[in-house]
């Protein structure tokens, strides 16, 4: 009986085969155009129940609390919070791109001035040290010092003009005396007019209550002559030399503001700088 059973199923599957075989010789011998008509009974067959099955698939995740897919709700943050990132990173690139331009610049400024510059022997400076409080507008402290050649009573200057004097050298560090400290003087001249004065600073405001927005003091030329100064107008420039030399290089200290006479005693110049004083982070030493 096993016997029987076993020859019953092997003829089955030859039957089967064959059938198969049979099905497939007659699909190849077909005319094209009814093959396609086949293929397309097919897809017209199956399309349904996999429509069905995404409807089915669907109610699943409904019944489940919203399951998510490919598309779901989790990916989109990720994508967002990715996009806010690389936002926020390209923001930070952006400044510190335009922060390095702005130093390339003013550093070709610099460069510039000194290859332009043929009387004098400039060494450029990096401010490092600036008090930040009552004598704000006193002094600095620069990266120079007496290995680089910086000796007291040099002149200080920026890219617009005159800053200040060497009033103490170290080694590798140098104080600079600022144009707008009391402790500063300096003999000038106001072009055009044969005049000459000493330049002087204002100082701090002593009756100023300190604050982060410090008044810039005024610098003030007092006259030698005061019949010369009576010819001095507002918008003449006031120079200084290197070591008061009168055949030296010439420096701008500023622009006459205001003329003072309002003294009993000669008049008194008042300057608009030519160098802001407010923020500064390279200098030259004049050498």
């Amino acid at each position: 009986m096993a016997e029987t059973g076993k020859d019953k199923g092997g003829i089955g599957g030859r039957v089967r085969l064959f059938y198969g075989v049979l099905l497939s010789l007659l699909l190849l011998c077909l005319p094209p155009g009814l093959t396609t008509r086949l293929a397309g009974m097919g897809r017209l067959l199956i399309e349904p129940s996999q429509s069905f099955a995404r409807m089915c698939a669907r109610a699943a995740r409904g019944a489940w609390g919203g399951l998510p897919d490919g598309t779901g709700h989790e990916d989109a943050n990720i994508l967002r919070q990715e996009a806010a990132e690389a936002k926020a990173e390209y923001e930070h690139l952006r400044q510190e791109s335009a922060t390095l331009l702005e130093e390339n610049r003013q550093l070709r400024n610099r460069i510039g001035m000194t290859l332009a510059t043929k009387q004098m022997s400039l060494a450029l400076c990096e401010v490092q040290q600036r008090d930040a409080f009552s004598e704000y507008y006193d002094y600095v402290v620069v990266n120079r010092g007496s290995y680089d050649g910086i000796r007291p009573g040099k002149l200080v200057i920026s890219d617009a003009g005159l800053v200040g004097i060497v009033s103490e050298v170290g080694l590798k560090t140098a104080k600079v005396t600022l144009a707008t400290s009391a402790r500063f003087s300096y003999p000038c001249q106001v072009r055009g007019r044969n005049v000459s004065g000493i330049l002087t600073g204002g100082g701090s405001d002593s009756a100023y209550k300190i604050s982060m927005l410090q008044p810039v003091p005024q610098v003030v030329v007092n006259s030698l002559d005061g019949v010369l100064f009576d010819k001095v107008a507002v918008g003449d420039i006031v120079t200084v030399t290197p070591e008061g030399a009168q055949d030296g290089p010439v420096l701008i200290a500023g622009r006459v503001a205001d003329v003072d006479k309002s003294g009993s005693a000669a008049p008194v110049l008042h300057l608009n700088t030519a160098a802001s004083f407010a923020q500064m982070k390279y200098l030259f030493v004049v050498l």
